[in-house]
């Protein structure tokens, strides 16, 4: 036997399994391994920091990051409550990831005194400035939980827990043909007699904050923010046990600018308090989007915004198809039509060029329909067969099938060809 499955580097919960801090370039390239249970409170798996290494067909799986309640004098920053990076932590590393596999990693906040925890990026967090991430699969349960243990005696609210497949800070990510599905983040909780408020799950699938990001034929599916909870403590109020929100499913987006181009969208879901479950499968505050040929349906449990919340932000859409969002498709601010969308309800006012409202897209099941990644083909008769435009479309779509093929170009994330179908 060869590959990652045959060479496995078990850290036994005693530290990281690889440390890139020597200024590393791309020559620098980690190929073929597993690395497993690995603890540390930043990078479970792989530390990187000023380094601009290269990681090439591994498997992390089980590894932790776990925050510590403990002084540490030596940074800014004296308590390393937040857990940062499940199985890869990078500070100012432009990192390269490649064909790589991400199974059931976590990230962990702890707390100390009044300083409370966050769980950050469970399978990857960046801060700083350039990763590239490709052909990934980041599935099975990968996690970021925030945490507040113990019985405080002032008033703090928990701390969020962000990103549980990607979370990006500060950076300028490229994200292209990969799987982020099944994972969760959960804001943080505890028992407490005074606690205020447990903490909001943002980013089920993919975080991003004070970033730019170009993301393309990726899947995000059943992921899921969920809001952390109180329990316990006779004197707890219960406004302080639902407080807490849940913000986007699929993606959560603060203060960023970023596309979307050629992605599926589906089956993700937010948990909360009344009125604070938000886009189950995108919410985005502030900052620009840019939404062309996606597909975003089946997501649900959110009271804004099924498939896109936008708070002060603005999201442009072009060729996308928003099917079957609960509790609506669209909700928000500034949502503008550049033409040729589809929706299958009426929520958000769609008055650009061809758009089609109230239609039924006759979409198919997700599932594997040729290609890197799972997708929604469209059914014989779909009314979103041939009703885009080529005008800003990609050459290719999800699956990399040539655009257009017959008359013209469909709307949403696949186009019919002779090879899939």
């Amino acid at each position: 036997m060869n590959g990652p499955e045959a060479a496995i580097i078990d850290c036994e919960e005693e530290g990281q399994g690889f440390i890139f801090t020597n200024g590393e370039a791309a020559s620098s390239v980690l190929e073929g391994f597993t690395i497993k249970n690995d603890l540390n409170f930043r990078g479970g798996g792989v530390y990187c920091e000023d380094t601009s290494p290269t990681i090439l067909n591994c498997i992390f799986t089980d590894n932790t990051a776990r925050g510590e309640a403990i002084f540490w004098p030596e940074r800014e920053n004296r308590y390393r409550t937040h857990a940062l990076g499940g199985a890869i932590y990078c500070l100012n590393s432009a990192i390269r990831i490649d064909g790589c596999a991400f199974t059931r990693n976590e990230a962990f906040g702890n707390s100390l005194s009044v300083f409370l925890g966050a769980g950050l990026g469970d399978a990857v967090y960046c801060e700083n400035p350039s990763p590239v991430i490709t052909n990934c699969t980041i599935n099975k349960r990968n996690w970021a939980i925030g945490e507040m243990l113990g019985n405080q005696t002032a008033s703090f609210r928990a701390e969020p827990a962000k990103g549980a497949g990607l979370c990006f800070v500060s950076c300028s990510v490229s994200l292209s043909n990969c799987t982020i599905a099944n994972n969760i983040t959960i804001g943080g909780g505890g028992s407490s007699e005074r606690l205020g408020f447990a903490g909001d799950g943002q980013g089920g699938g993919i975080y991003l904050e004070k970033s730019t990001a170009d993301i393309r034929g990726t899947t995000m599916n059943n992921n899921d923010a969920i809001a952390g909870l109180i329990t316990g403590g006779l004197s707890l109020s219960p406004k302080a046990i639902t407080q807490a929100r849940g913000f986007g499913g699929g993606i959560c987006s603060h203060e960023s600018d970023w596309t979307l181009v050629n992605c599926t969208i589906s089956g993700n879901s937010v948990e909360g308090r009344a009125g604070g479950r938000r886009g189950a499968g995108i919410y985005h505050s502030t900052g620009m989007v840019d939404v062309i040929n996606c597909t975003i349906a089946e997501n649900d449990v959110a009271e804004f915004g099924g498939g896109i919340e936008v708070g002060m932000g603005t999201v442009y859409l072009l060729n996308t198809l928003l099917s079957n969002n609960d509790a609506e498709n669209l909700s928000g601010e500034t949502i503008i039509s550049e033409g040729y969308n589809l929706s299958s309800d009426d929520s958000v006012l769609l008055d650009g060029s061809k758009d089609l409202v109230n239609t039924d897209p006759l979409l198919g099941p997700l599932q594997d329909n040729g290609g890197p990644t799972w997708t929604h083909v469209l059914l014989p008769g779909s009314p979103a067969l041939d009703a885009g435009t080529t005008v800003g479309a990609p050459a290719t779509d999800q699956r990399g099938s040539p655009r257009p093929f017959g008359r013209g170009i469909d709307i949403g994330h696949l186009n019919s060809s002779p090879t899939f179908g």
